[in-house]
């Protein structure tokens, strides 16, 4: 199965929040390369989300790896 690599971006006053979504089940580190690139250009930039299908993962540096049932209620 190819992975799909779909960046999302969405400004809610002033703050950036990243959405990247993959197909993969297995979380791997580097599937938040792309999420930690555009942390690094901007202070503006606070949240990261990887929607994948896999298992929850939170992150102490704003990013957040959930699985795409959960979204709807991350994402608010």
């Amino acid at each position: 199965m190819t992975q799909s690599h779909s960046p999302i971006i969405a400004k809610q006053q002033k703050i950036i929040h990243i959405t990247e979504i993959k197909s993969s089940t297995t979380f791997k580190v580097k599937h938040l390369k792309g999420l930690k690139r555009f942390q690094s250009l901007s202070d503006t930039v606070k949240d990261g989300f990887l929607i994948y299908n896999g298992e929850r993962h939170e992150f102490s540096n704003g990013l957040l790896a959930l699985n795409y049932k959960e979204m709807g209620a991350a994402l608010g």
